[in-house]
């Protein structure tokens, strides 16, 4: 801790705790030849209870924790679109082998606030989060992303260890946002657990197809999105197109953006 509100974390950690073994499935291998992970991160918190501090004495604002961060593992990684020549490894002259990079990183922040607390002395609040990150486009299959959303706790009385919320995660790799059928998935989800829990403790046979419909409207509505999303210049693909391409299977096959084709080719 260097100051109240200030505090330094540092790590090294084996970068490859699986080793050559591949029964090794405890990762407990602490070994000196399969390269070192390394993480440091600045965390500042402000308007956090003093230690001994009781509940329900007044603050002068709401908490919240903000962080900064950075790791690098110095073993050596594959390329994901060139091979050790520089051609792609989609082309059909390719020898096959990925180009190799030593040292992976990436820098990462991170923000998280409560915004509403009615009363110190109960759990109920709202709070809200985000995240971006950053790293090498050509070893990793996500260069750049972010996410945010709110959540709020004690929802309902009497629930005080619940906690409901929401958020939106964007990936960008070669010019993709995944919106895919995962995150429909996910919505869809959300969006059915949300009415169990807003009719709670209520229960009856309409309670199930309800939440069979609020889940197809998430999904649903997500989807829609392309439309946005195309509009502001992304181009919007299904997530398993986007991993076939990446790898180099689904090389040149024609993208969409909410209706204008495009064909990507070789990137």
């Amino acid at each position: 801790m260097i100051t109240p509100s200030l505090t330094a974390l540092a790590g090294v950690f084996d970068g490859n705790p699986l080793g050559n073994n591949p029964n090794n499935i405890s990762g407990t291998n602490f070994n000196l030849h399969n390269g070192a992970l390394y993480i440091g991160e600045l965390q500042y918190a402000i308007n956090q209870p003093s230690d001994g501090q009781m509940v329900g004495v007044p603050q002068s604002g709401l908490p919240g924790t903000y962080k900064i961060g950075v790791w690098y593992n110095n073993e050596r990684f594959d390329d994901l679109s060139t091979d050790n020549t520089g051609l792609s490894l989609a082309n059909p002259q390719s020898t096959g082998t990925a180009q190799s990079h030593h040292g992976n990183y990436s820098f990462y922040a991170v923000a998280d606030q409560m915004i509403w607390r009615p009363d110190p002395d109960e759990p109920r609040s709202i709070g809200v989060f985000a995240r971006v990150m950053g790293a090498p486009g050509d070893r990793n299959l996500v260069s750049v992303s972010a996410n945010a959303g709110i959540v709020m706790k004690a929802p309902f009385a009497g629930r005080d260890n619940d906690s409901v919320g929401i958020g939106l995660a964007v990936g960008f790799r070669g010019g993709i946002w995944n919106i895919g059928a995962e995150g429909q998935f996910t919505i869809g989800a959300l969006a059915g657990g949300s009415v169990a829990l807003a009719f709670y403790p209520v229960t009856g046979w309409w309670l199930l197809p309800l939440m069979s419909l609020a889940g197809i409207a998430g999904g649903a509505a997500l989807r829609a999105d392309c439309a946005v999303v195309s509009a502001c210049g992304a181009h919007a693909v299904a997530y398993f197109r986007a991993r076939r391409r990446l790898a180099g299977i689904d090389p040149v096959k024609p993208g969409f953006d909410c209706g204008n084709s495009r064909g990507y080719g070789d990137a």
